[in-house]
């Protein structure tokens, strides 16, 4: 599978994957594997990258942090996006994760309602399985995928409903990662987060993401682009 080097400390995927079972260089397999278990949405390919990113005013910072962050700029390695819905953070951290994968690096993204809703089921199946019977869904597996994988994609941080329970799962990854030196990123609509958390995630880099929402820019795109074809 073709990666070619884009800016210094950048990797990118080639437009076409050459893939050679006689290379004893080629990566390919074990990069499929990796995007198989990134848990990133395979639609985001061609989409949430780097190179299809729009700096729109109020989104240069997001994407000059992100460009630090792959490039291990930041440290310790924690950058949390935030603004508005539709400023392009949720695009951003998932580049950076496509960013890490062309290195070869495992990548675990979730949204953070998702996540704490996998790990309460994670206890159920933890509950059912025999002595030494192992199910990546159970709730140890998942917190050791969660809290070891090279990089953590946390999209939505925020929108969850604040209990202790929450509150200690959310505490127990993030430290984890800090004290571990584990890369993280998370997105956020604002910064009115469990404390603990934030006090963790600030020790890196915080950046606001502002400016036009990308949705209402394409909605105006498409009307643009109707009214031309009357014309």
């Amino acid at each position: 599978m073709g990666v070619k080097l884009v800016m210094p400390g950048v990797f990118e995927f080639t437009n076409t994957l050459n893939d050679d079972p006689d290379n004893p260089d080629d990566d390919s397999e074990r990069l499929a594997m990796l995007i198989k278990h990134s848990n990133i949405p395979p639609e985001t390919r061609l989409t949430e990258r780097l190179f299809t990113f729009e700096e729109v005013p109020g989104r240069e910072e997001g994407f000059k942090a992100s460009l630090a962050f792959i490039r291990g700029e930041i440290i310790p390695p924690q950058l949390l996006l935030y603004g508005l819905p539709g400023t392009s953070k949720t695009h951003l951290a998932i580049s950076i994760g496509w960013a890490f994968l062309a290195q070869l690096k495992p990548v675990y993204y979730c949204h953070v309602g998702d996540l704490l809703d996998d790990l309460r089921e994670g206890y159920k199946i933890g509950g059912s399985l025999s002595p030494g019977e192992f199910n990546k869904d159970s709730y140890d597996a998942l917190m050791k995928r969660v809290k070891n994988s090279s990089l953590l994609i946390l999209d939505d941080l925020g929108v969850q409903k604040d209990t202790y329970w929450v509150l200690e799962k959310l505490d127990t990854i993030i430290d984890y990662r800090w004290r571990n030196n584990l890369p993280t990123v998370a997105t956020a609509n604002t910064l009115e987060l469990p404390e603990r958390v934030f006090d963790r995630m600030r020790e890196g880099a915080v950046v606001r993401l502002h400016g036009e929402s990308y949705r209402a820019i394409r909605q105006r795109r498409k009307q643009d682009a109707a009214k031309e074809g009357l014309g």
